[in-house]
């Protein structure tokens, strides 16, 4: 390859009011015509191809990209994207604050390339909807948003520990470490709605107590209870505002028994007890 481009420091300017892991989301487009500059920057940076073929030049290399793909940078990595001569690249962008709970490097594989293409042939619909919900929160950024996307994020960290164990190419100690965490991170998403204790996600993954919490709080920066109530209070949130059911009804739905441990954890969460948080959302939306 000849010469790598001059390299362009991006400053992106957000709103540091809320304290988010999604430094931006939105779409974006690159057509052939345009000047497209290689550039860096603090963050991580995961593009979904919605539509398009192109290439890639990431640090030294070059390679091809197409719809579907997700293209992974981690910060102060170089790189640009060019739709071939006469066609666009169409698409959907997150950038994680590099300084978030979320720290990817954590499960990342040791001699990974500074450059990941995760084939489109790997994805699912299920990982283009959750995309498509951290881009929706995002722009609506209201007074919950925080919460919600917090838990979106982890949903999406989830997808990438699951790529790195599958796609590793010898089994390790540290592979085994990942599979307990994704492991951990399904059996949540699946059972928040239920009675879980620690115990019963330690036993669904075959491992000590006492080793879950030290390995998830490890690659996720949460304890799995913490996590476990991260998501409860996300789901809860888009009930009270979404349905008809009583607070007590929700509190139930999403796995709370006891009525005052769901309001005391939604205000710790949110800062609005379960019924002002309606109310402020119906008075928002009229």
């Amino acid at each position: 390859m000849s010469r790598l481009p001059p390299l362009i420091e991006v400053d992106l300017e957000y709103q540091s009011i809320y304290r988010s892991e999604v430094a931006w989301a939105g779409t974006n487009e690159a057509l052939s015509t345009h000047e497209l500059k290689y550039h860096q920057h603090d963050f991580w940076e995961f593009i979904y191809i919605v539509e398009g073929e192109g290439e890639v030049l990431a640090g030294q290399d070059q390679y091809r990209t197409s719809t579907g793909d997700l293209l992974v940078y981690p910060p102060n990595v170089g790189h640009v994207e060019k739709p071939d001569t006469g066609k666009r690249l169409a698409m959907k962008v997150l950038l994680i604050n590099n300084t978030s709970d979320i720290d990817f490097m954590r499960f990342w594989p040791s001699g990974e390339p500074e450059y990941t293409r995760i084939s489109s042939c790997w994805l699912t619909e299920a990982f283009d909807r959750l995309i498509d919900r951290i881009l929706d929160e995002y722009k609506r950024m209201d007074f919950a948003y925080t919460v919600r996307v917090k838990a979106l994020s982890f949903e999406f960290q989830s997808y990438l520990v699951q790529y790195v164990d599958q796609n590793s190419e010898k089994q390790n100690n540290s592979d085994l470490y990942h599979q307990h965490v994704r492991r951990s991170c399904q059996y949540i998403q699946a059972h928040y709605h239920q009675n879980i204790r620690l115990a019963d996600i330690a036993a669904n993954s075959f491992v000590s107590v006492y080793y879950l919490s030290h390995m998830f709080k490890k690659s996720t920066g949460l304890s799995p209870m913490n996590y476990l109530n991260t998501l409860r209070i996300s789901k809860a949130q888009e009930m009270l505002s979404s349905t008809r059911h009583s607070v007590s009804e929700i509190s139930q739905l999403v796995g709370y028994e006891d009525l005052q441990r769901f309001s005391n954890t939604f205000k710790k969460h949110t800062g609005y007890s379960p019924r002002a948080y309606r109310q402020v959302y119906q008075n928002k939306e009229n």
